[in-house]
């Protein structure tokens, strides 16, 4: 569900204040955003900042800095989380953790070209390897099978009989492929889990920031090509673009080529992330009241998309 906290002034300036950045100069909301309120702000010193609060009680935020700073030692284009003045991580006002990090360049991108589509591959590899690190330290990712049949089952009151029937099918097919023998040998590790376009920044035809990194966890590497293909690569009718999922895969494989385990599972985790999202979404708009500023995504997208990945879609 979209939620807005909105900060008054003085609780602005005060989180500022904790930190050597200067004073407050402005702020103002970011359109952006679903699960968390975020706000850019400028200071005296002239410098741009992106304050976060995290309004979820189930995001692992001590992972999320752990990962972050680990990816920015690596020179990957991510904002770490900023320590205050005593070495906090996270500020606590309004009885929420809030984040501060600085405001990445760039703007994001409706309807990428391939090149774009790579650079997110190739991004999304060197992430993997960078934070390899801290996989068995990390929680799993919840979106799983278990996760799955429960919120499929709570959709039957909210759903058209046909597109639940369709979601059954989906589900039977996720069953089948999780359960294939090559399933142990697919590598895992850190995963973004979300990575979306409006997750990501371009500068000048660069990739210049990754954001969001709430649902980071451990799961399957080739999952998380999966959520960036069904986003980066559907066209405006939500169908998806063989070419532009192609770029994004050369790009991945650049920095670390598939093994034959993941490009026989793939169409499984196609499926799979396209189901995890549609339903998610559907959770969003059976929660949501309509007293928020940003309605929930669209869940018909993601339906779209898992239709597709049934008639079959693959990139092998």
């Amino acid at each position: 569900v979209a939620v807005v906290t909105e900060l008054p002034t003085t609780v602005v300036a005060d989180v500022v204040g904790q930190y050597d950045i200067g004073s407050l100069d402005k702020y103002w909301p970011a359109d952006d955003g679903v699960e968390n309120t975020n706000y850019f702000l400028r200071t005296s010193r002239g410098l741009e900042y992106v304050l976060t609060v995290v309004e979820s009680s189930t995001h692992h935020n001590d992972l999320m800095i752990r990962v972050l700073d680990l990816a920015h030692r690596n020179d990957l284009p991510v904002a770490p989380v900023m320590a205050s003045k005593t070495g906090a991580r996270e500020i606590y006002r309004l009885n929420k953790p809030m984040l501060l990090a600085p405001r990445l360049p760039g703007r994001h991108i409706d309807q990428p070209n391939e090149n774009q589509c790579g650079a997110v591959g190739k991004f999304l590899a060197m992430f993997h390897l960078s934070t390899s690190e801290l996989g068995l330290e990390a929680h799993e990712y919840p979106r799983n099978l278990t996760w799955l049949n429960h919120h499929a089952a709570l959709s039957r009151e909210i759903q058209h009989p046909t597109y639940q029937r369709q979601l059954e099918e989906a589900l039977d097919g996720i069953t089948i492929g999780l359960e294939r023998p090559e399933i142990e040998e697919l590598p895992t590790g850190i995963v973004h889990g979300d990575l979306f376009r409006d997750n990501a920044l371009f500068n000048e035809g660069e990739l210049s920031g990754v954001v969001d990194f709430h649902h980071t966890s451990h799961h399957y590497w080739i999952y998380d090509v999966a959520v960036a293909i069904n986003d980066w690569c559907t066209t405006e009718q939500q169908q998806l673009d063989e070419h532009r999922a192609a770029a994004l895969v050369r790009g991945y494989q650049t920095i670390r080529p598939f093994d034959d385990a993941e490009t026989a599972c793939y169409p499984a985790f196609g499926l799979y992330s396209a189901v995890a999202f549609w339903l998610s979404r559907l959770v969003a708009v059976s929660a949501d009241t309509g007293s928020h500023s940003r309605p929930p995504k669209d869940p018909d997208e993601f339906r779209r998309i898992a239709a597709q990945h049934l008639r079959g879609f693959s990139l092998f």
